[in-house]
């Protein structure tokens, strides 16, 4: 779909992201301002991508994976006495799942490897974790989109949707 509102959408995204990067790199944490930005953006991007059907599973879907999250996060810190996923990440991931569930997952796995690689080559134990969760992404963005390499191959999701469905005779 070749759409100047997507790409719009898109590079306001962007921009928020890049921002939210920063803003947990000094300070730790993803303003809930920002986040609803990042929401905003990507329900818009949703939106016109897939219409109200594709928005409506993409916010069941971002729900359920942040219920989980969040639950898991809140055992890890009664288990552990310490945080592990801060909340201003399942915000940011979140919003990443609304645009690309498929990409989103693909990203927060990769994310939390090179989070972990680069925590152990520094030597600490613990790092801001929305640089690599948002680069994990514009990365694999690219990389899925073509970016002018190839013709675009369209939305993991909306693949998903069209491939995985089971017909009943």
């Amino acid at each position: 779909m070749d759409d100047w509102v997507l790409t719009l959408f898109g590079a306001l995204y962007a921009v928020a992201a890049a921002i939210g990067a920063v803003v947990d790199v000094r300070t730790r944490s993803l303003p809930n301002g920002l986040a609803f930005v990042l929401a905003a953006f990507s329900f818009a991007y949703a939106g016109r991508l897939g219409g109200a059907s594709m928005l409506a599973g993409r916010i069941g879907t971002a729900l359920l994976v942040s219920a989980f999250l969040v639950c898991f996060e809140l055992l890890w810190r009664r288990s552990h006495g310490a945080a592990g996923l801060g909340m201003g990440d399942v915000k940011a991931l979140f919003s990443l799942l609304v645009l690309d569930p498929g990409l989103a997952l693909l990203s927060f796995s990769v994310g939390l490897l090179a989070l972990a690689v680069a925590a152990s080559f520094r030597g600490v134990s613990s790092l801001p974790f929305l640089p690599f969760l948002f680069g994990a992404f514009a990365v694999a963005s690219l990389l899925s989109y073509g970016g002018g390499a190839s013709e675009q191959v369209g939305d993991v999701g909306a693949l998903c949707d069209d491939t995985c469905k089971v017909q009943m005779n």
